[in-house]
């Protein structure tokens, strides 16, 4: 079992949003309105990588399934880490504490890879890799406290398993909309600025939801399909990120 995240791609748009918090400063200086009364509105574009979510539920299905079989000294299964994910978020300060704020992610948790053997031995053994992602969007309610703030709020998540292996179809594809809650953390740099940066940590809970059944072939004529019968995934996960943002 393997799981990489993206920490390198995330640093990489850390420094590169960094720039923007150096010259927030400056603007900051100029910055004529330095209580920030007249601009109650906020928008963030984030990069971050989600970490969790359903593969060690997957794993475990898959090797109960017999898709836990060698290939090329390869031990399946095993899944792939996520890639860099994606969130924008429009926020409004109503309070002098506090905010109302609708958050948009897509994130791609990574992909569980399974092996079954067979018996035509390799390369005629049946693959089945299931791809992992989540849509989410949050409307929330925040209380600031100095840079900082917390929220929580009701998640909106769709779910959704694809297949990716070769000549795979779209049989056992699963997708499902969930209401669940994100909880929601984050320090803003500097305060009163047009233009700031933002670092984040959430947990978005979402409730369990079935998938599959999933069946893999290879064509032959006496083959007999590998089937992952259906399972419940629970795709709750953490998500940690870094953007820049301006008011207005």
């Amino acid at each position: 079992m393997r799981h990489r995240y993206p920490w390198s791609r995330v640093a990489q748009g850390i420094g590169l949003m960094s720039f923007f918090a150096l010259h927030s400063v400056e603007v900051r200086a100029q910055d004529p309105n330095p209580a920030g009364l007249e601009r109650p509105w906020e928008v963030v574009l984030s990069l971050g990588a989600p970490v969790g979510g359903p593969a060690d539920e997957i794993e475990a299905a898959m090797t109960a399934s017999g898709f836990g079989d060698t290939s090329i000294d390869v031990e399946h299964p095993f899944s792939s880490g996520s890639e860099i994910a994606w969130a924008a978020s429009l926020r409004r300060r109503i309070r002098p504490r506090l905010d109302v704020e609708v958050i948009a992610t897509r994130a791609t948790m990574g992909t569980t890879l399974g092996y079954d053997q067979t018996g035509f031995g390799f390369p005629f053994g049946h693959h089945l890799f299931l791809n992992q992602s989540v849509t989410t969007i949050a409307p929330i309610v925040s209380y600031r406290l100095g840079s900082g703030h917390v929220g929580v709020g009701p998640a909106a998540s769709r779910v959704r398993l694809e297949r990716t292996d070769s000549g795979s179809s779209e049989a056992g594809n699963t997708q499902a909309w969930k209401v669940g809650v994100l909880l929601d953390a984050g320090i803003t740099l500097p305060r009163r600025s047009r233009l700031f940066v933002e670092g984040r940590g959430q947990y978005r809970w979402i409730p369990t939801m079935e998938a599959g059944p999933f069946t893999s072939g290879n064509g032959l004529p006496d083959d007999l399909p590998s089937t992952l019968p259906a399972l419940e995934v629970d795709a709750s996960h953490a998500y940690l990120s870094f953007g820049v943002g301006a008011r207005f």
